[in-house]
């Protein structure tokens, strides 16, 4: 493990701090943390809404919120990942003595997830465990512990998207009535493993797991009064990420969010 720590995370032990070292939450996570559509803007910037819940955090909170989000991103098994958002971390000097909390919220792409999981039918990710989702964020814990050592570190779960033991995706007949899609089963197979699977996680690791999905629970996609968005709107990507948090929504998630880590 210690070998996999160095692997990982040397460019963050030579990188040069730029900023000074503060009682910073740190954020990382993808697009149900930036609640933002599109992953960079053309200055290669990830862009994150202004409703998403780490901003609203900062109404709950005095330590400044470091936020690196980026929708997108992944746990430690390719492509733009948690140690990519570690390092830019590393970089702005939010890994100090001082540092409050570092949260993470990913996982939605990886384990066979990612965007086209609406539409694919039937799947039993078996690759979706607690064990494994541990085993890609170890490297980070540990380094964090020694980066960080006063920092409470935190898997943040996802809201609820769909209702407990619900095993189809449902569409709104005229914006009101819910309409099952039989065909479309794999997201609540995949959602309802990753809660099982961070929880888990977060056990295994000795961290705390914030768990959104209660805080949210009756208020998932099929809901009469759904606090994640019932339809996709890309022309308004911003705010309109389909089975991702309205603006309450990510209201309630942000309060969860700060008594979980007073």
């Amino acid at each position: 493990m210690l070998a996999a720590v160095v692997a990982l995370l040397a460019p963050l032990a030579v990188a040069p701090a730029e900023a000074r070292p503060g009682s910073y939450i740190v954020v990382m996570g993808d697009s149900y943390t930036t609640n933002y559509a599109y992953k960079k803007s053309q200055s290669g910037q990830c862009r994150r809404s202004a409703t998403a819940w780490p901003a609203q955090l900062a109404r709950h909170t005095s330590h400044p919120i470091m936020n690196v989000a980026c929708s997108g991103a992944k746990l430690g098994n390719g492509g733009y990942n948690v140690y990519d958002e570690a390092q830019e971390v590393r970089r702005r000097g939010g890994f100090n003595a001082n540092t409050r909390a570092v949260l993470v919220q990913l996982g939605f792409n990886s384990f066979g997830g990612g965007p086209g999981l609406w539409d694919r039918g039937q799947q039993s990710f078996p690759t979706l465990t607690g064990a494994n989702y541990a085993q890609q964020l170890r490297a980070l814990v540990t380094y964090v512990r020694s980066a960080a050592p006063n920092a409470r570190i935190a898997i943040v779960g996802y809201p609820q998207v769909f209702a407990p033991g619900q095993r189809e995706m449902c569409s709104k007949a005229l914006g009101l009535i819910p309409v099952p899609e039989p065909g479309r089963t794999a997201a609540p197979t995949f959602l309802a493993k990753m809660q099982v699977a961070q929880k888990e996680a977060a056990r295994r690791l000795g961290v705390r797991f914030v768990n959104l999905n209660a805080a949210t629970n009756g208020h998932g996609v099929c809901s009469l009064d759904p606090w994640v968005n019932r339809h996709p709107f890309p022309a308004l990507g911003e705010t309109f990420l389909f089975a991702h948090p309205t603006p309450h929504g990510d209201a309630v998630a942000a309060r969860t969010v700060a008594r979980a880590i007073r």
